[in-house]
Parts: structure tokens; C-alpha cells; sequence
């Protein structure tokens, strides 16, 4: 038998794909920003209230009016976690969105 096995403590490379690209549109003092995808969805974010629980989420995405993601911080200040329920799977799909400036790329786990 000769099997690979997970060693303890080592964590393995999580794969990713662009998902899409988007750039700033408009940004509202009210904590709501709009976004433009390359494709052409628009992508709204509306930021929370901060909160006093560790792994509450900062953001809500929508993608052309329907609720995408929420979004949690991560040890990098420029990326961000959330999840996507897959159309056709019924399974949710880890993505990471990257901020550089004014443009935001979303990436999903393949």
C-alpha cells in the first residue's frame, strides 16, 4: 500500500482560478461602493460595521442585484475570503478577492 498522506501541521496549496476582474465605479460615504466587472456585471459592496467578533464578516457583495458572498478578513490586509454557491453543483466554492488600488480580482478554488 502505498498511499500519500497528509503530514501533520503542512498545509497545502489551495489552487485558484480568475473568476472575474473588476474596477471602482463609484464609492458612497453611506459604505456602499459600486464595481464594474470586465464582463459587464455590476458588483455592489456594502461594508459593515465593524464588530467585536473575530470572524464576522467587514462586507456584503451583490452581482447585478443578487446576494454573491460575504467577505472576511484574512491575514493579508489586501485579500479577503468568502464563498459562492456553484449554480449547477449546489455546492459552495471558496473565493479570495484581491484589492490593488482600484481594481479588484475575485478568485475561486478549483
Amino acid at each position: 500500500m502505498n498511499e500519500k498522506k497528509k503530514q501533520p501541521g503542512k498545509r497545502q496549496a489551495v489552487r485558484l482560478s480568475l473568476l472575474d476582474s473588476l474596477t471602482l465605479q463609484a464609492k458612497y460615504e453611506n459604505g456602499w461602493s459600486k464595481w464594474q466587472s470586465r464582463t459587464g456585471a455590476v458588483y455592489v459592496f456594502k461594508h459593515l460595521p465593524e464588530s467585536d467578533k473575530q470572524n464576522a464578516p467587514v462586507a456584503q457583495v451583490y452581482k447585478d442585484r443578487h446576494y454573491l458572498s460575504g467577505v472576511f478578513k484574512t491575514k493579508n490586509q489586501n485579500e479577503f475570503s468568502g464563498d459562492i454557491l456553484d449554480k449547477e453543483t449546489k455546492q459552495r466554492v471558496f473565493v479570495l478577492f484581491t484589492f490593488e488600488g482600484d481594481k479588484v480580482r475575485i478568485f475561486q478554488r478549483i
